[in-house]
């Protein structure tokens, strides 16, 4: 009786000391969620621009741009994965709604790359789309739009 009782002990142990691992990495959730203060710019270029500085604090680092648009009362329409309005500017014919961002890991590396300057900021074309751009404190989103000529 005296071995089985030593047995449990050592399982409740490991058990204890598992749950206690996993109860620590909980309490450190906080590094998933944007410090006080942290902001983001949104910028659509309507004609006059307008430029949404968000307030990020306490947002999970993976928020969704069309999630903080909801938050901000920005409108915007999609078509499956694609953003075809946002808040003034409208994608028809062979005008499509253009991204350009300032996070690194976001921007796009292929031949039609393009550059441009906000604010002396530099942005490049996303080479993602709107659902999977990256939302960083300090970032700028700039939503446009591109004429294609087939």
């Amino acid at each position: 009786m005296k071995k089985v009782f030593t047995v449990f002990a050592a399982v409740a142990a490991i058990v204890t000391v598992a749950f206690g691992t996993l109860a620590f990495t909980a309490c450190n959730a906080d590094a998933d969620y944007f410090d006080d203060g942290a902001e983001m710019t949104l910028v659509i270029a309507t004609e006059p621009v307008k430029e949404y500085k968000i307030d990020l604090t306490g947002k999970s680092k993976n928020v969704k741009v069309t999630e903080l648009m909801d938050d901000e009362g920005i409108p915007y329409t999609m078509s499956g994965t694609f953003i075809t309005s946002a808040d003034g500017l409208f994608q028809s014919g062979n005008v499509y709604l253009y991204l350009y961002t300032s996070v690194e890991k976001d921007k796009s590396v292929n031949e039609w790359t393009t550059t441009m300057d906000y604010n002396g900021t530099t942005l490049t074309t996303a080479g993602v789309g709107i659902l999977d751009l990256t939302v960083e404190d300090g970032c700028v989103i700039y939503i446009c739009t591109v004429v294609y000529q087939f």
